[in-house]
């Protein structure tokens, strides 16, 4: 028995394969994660403490005595948990004279994320923040810890988010500071994403995500410009409401932000004589806690 003879189909031959071209938006915002992670490669001279502290801080069989000794490594670091402790935010009846103290006082969380902008370099002399960061991280941090217990979150991680939500526009400064200076000072998301392909509280939250901040923190940086909603997790909306607040402290907002801001956190709880109270004591702390952390 021989093979079948092969069928012959009268079908046009097939086109040469041709690869569908890049999307130009994608390959900037490829570009821009690439320059981002670079970035945070070239971090300061002497990250090690920082990096170990993050370690530290992420391993459950730490305490506090164990996470001191890492951070007396560092004379800056402990010098600043120092001060913090000691800020005119804190208050405490007596003056804290040493890291263990520090730490029993700030809380774990707090810890973290001044170990994380150590490592990340915002305090380094040659590549410092400017001080309206700061400022404006103190008043979310301080606001965030004040309205914790409306969404059911512990007030030292409040705290720790208010002073970490806009990790990702330093970053950005630093990846790329020629590109970052043409948004002004005040952009938007849409922009960001049009001139660098990638918004600051995305590159804050992917740099956290990599640490291994906990999830729920890393996705309340990720959506802290949204709007405020049941269907955000309770940090998220923590975070969100604390920004309102900061913005009435700071006096930022325009007339029709003014009155959307308190009509929105009015709807969430927050009005009449508490809110301002918040906002007196987030205007009062703001400035002794920015000058603790931009020092």
């Amino acid at each position: 028995m021989h093979a079948p003879d092969p069928i012959e189909l009268d079908a046009p031959p097939l086109a040469p394969y041709e690869a569908d071209e890049p999307d130009p938006a994608e390959v900037a915002r490829n570009q821009q994660i690439e320059a981002l992670l670079q970035a945070m490669e070239s971090l300061p001279s002497h990250p090690t403490v920082a990096l170990r502290v993050l370690w530290l801080v992420d391993d459950p069989t730490s305490d506090v005595a164990r996470l001191a000794r890492t951070v007396e490594l560092d004379p800056l670091l402990s010098a600043r948990l120092i001060r913090i402790s000691n800020s005119a935010y804190y208050s405490l009846r007596t003056p804290v004279t040493n890291v263990p103290r520090a730490i029993a006082a700030l809380g774990f969380a707090t810890v973290r994320s001044l170990a994380a902008s150590a490592a990340c370099g915002l305090s380094d002399d040659d590549t410092a923040v400017e001080g309206e960061f700061w400022a404006h991280a103190a008043a979310v941090a301080n606001a965030s810890q004040l309205i914790a217990g409306r969404y059911g979150v512990p007030s030292s991680d409040a705290f720790a988010l208010g002073l970490m939500h806009d990790l990702g526009e330093a970053l950005l400064h630093r990846a790329v500071p020629a590109a970052w200076s043409q948004l002004g000072d005040r952009p938007t998301a849409q922009r960001e994403l049009e001139l660098l392909g990638i918004t600051h509280a995305e590159a804050g939250a992917r740099v956290l995500e990599a640490w291994k901040f906990p999830v729920p923190f890393c996705e309340a940086i990720a959506n802290h410009h949204h709007s405020l909603s049941p269907r955000e997790t309770p940090v998220t909306q923590c975070l969100i409401a604390a920004e309102m607040v900061a913005g009435l402290a700071e006096g930022s907002l325009s007339t029709a932000k003014t009155d959307a801001a308190r009509m929105i956190l009015s709807l969430d709880g927050i009005e009449g004589d508490p809110l301002e109270r918040i906002i007196e004591r987030v205007r009062h702390e703001t400035a002794a806690l920015s000058a603790v952390l931009s020092g």
